[in-house]
């Protein structure tokens, strides 16, 4: 697994580097058909499908930029999830359902959030490097694009605003390529669950203005929308998870033919902020890879917790072993004045619960 995981993230950091030269450089459409080839051909070994290998083809640039931001999304939903039994983790087998190199979970609200949090952070991570390319075509003095509509006296909006469009609908893209067609309610599931990340992203925005002209008071603005952080858009889809809806199938059919997947209790549809999903828990115990669940021994928990992350909880009532470790640590720092600050190097003794 580490091996794996270290070639792939160099995969990863030598295709962004590319896909900033790819797009920089003048090359000739043949030229670029080409680089993308070789690219998704030769470097990305990772039980890509082959609609997959020709999303890759068509749209290197975004592709790249997809497989980043995904990442990204995958290391929120650990860390958000780190003092849980489920923590986002997966297994390392070779899988169908694995999406970047990454095992995802099916059917319960744990694969919903997770599938959010990959999604926001594909369109994330799209919209910000196509806004770091963007270049207004229409200013006027104060550096505002003056034909855009103004939507408040004195306030135009400028073409640096963040626009979630292409970012959105290339990570749709990826997920309706990519994903095994199982049964329709996990389809539709996971379609809409990756709506609710885009929704994360675009709920999360933020509006930014500057003064504009020289003298100095504020009349005129410029104003544009831009992006949170991505942790941000993690932890609002981190609070959606705890009131994630179980649906199933109703005898109601969509525009598209497919039938309409409302609330299990109410029959209601669920609205596009809603994560859903289609099958219970597990209590993630123990190690059950039909469960999705890698269990919890080996995992560190607080022996005086009350919490999710103590000892109770975590181990599932099998009990822990504590070991001590001493480690190296820095003692005795002292500030220098100016600006310097020096430690002796001390042995520290440090205590560790750990799931039987």
């Amino acid at each position: 697994m580490k091996h794996r995981n270290l070639a792939f993230n160099f995969f990863v950091q030598t295709w962004l580097a590319i896909t900033i030269a790819y797009n920089g450089a003048s090359f000739g459409d043949e030229y670029k058909k080409k680089i993308s080839s070789h690219l998704c051909k030769n470097e990305y070994k990772y039980k890509i499908t082959q609609p997959m290998l020709d999303l890759c083809k068509e749209q290197a640039y975004n592709f790249g930029y997809a497989i980043n931001g995904f990442n990204r999304g995958i290391t929120e939903c650990q860390s958000l999830f780190t003092n849980q039994r489920w923590n986002c983790s997966t297994f390392d087998v070779d899988s169908e359902f694995t999406l970047f190199n990454t095992v995802m979970s099916r059917g319960s609200k744990e694969a919903a959030v997770q599938m959010a949090m990959a999604s926001a952070g594909m369109i994330e991570g799209i919209t910000a490097s196509l806004r770091r390319k963007k270049k207004p075509t229409t200013k006027d003095e104060s550096g505002c694009n003056t034909q855009l509509a103004q939507q408040n006296p004195g306030e135009y909006y400028s073409e640096c605003d963040a626009d979630l469009t292409i970012g959105n609908r290339f990570a749709n893209l990826v997920i309706k390529t990519w994903q095994p067609q199982t049964n329709q309610e996990e389809v539709q599931m996971n379609e809409h669950n990756s709506y609710v990340g885009k929704m994360a992203v675009q709920l999360n925005m933020q509006k930014v203005c500057r003064c504009a002209g020289i003298s100095g008071n504020c009349v005129t603005k410029c104003c544009y929308q831009t992006l949170k952080p991505l942790k941000v858009s993690a932890q609002w889809l981190q609070a959606q998870y705890s009131k994630a809806q179980k649906v199933v199938r109703s005898q109601r059919v969509r525009r598209d033919g497919r039938y309409l997947l409302v609330n299990e209790k109410d029959g209601k549809e669920p609205a596009n902020t809603d994560l859903i999903y289609i099958l219970d828990s597990p209590d993630y115990c123990t190690h059950d890879i039909n469960k999705n669940s890698l269990g919890t021994t080996g995992r560190l928990c607080n022996n005086t917790s009350l919490d999710t992350n103590g000892c109770e909880y975590m181990c599932c009532g099998r009990g822990y072993v504590t070991e001590e470790l001493n480690v190296d640590d820095f003692c005795k720092c002292k500030f220098n004045w100016c600006c310097d600050v020096t430690c002796d190097r001390c042995k520290k003794t440090i205590t560790r619960h750990i799931c039987k």
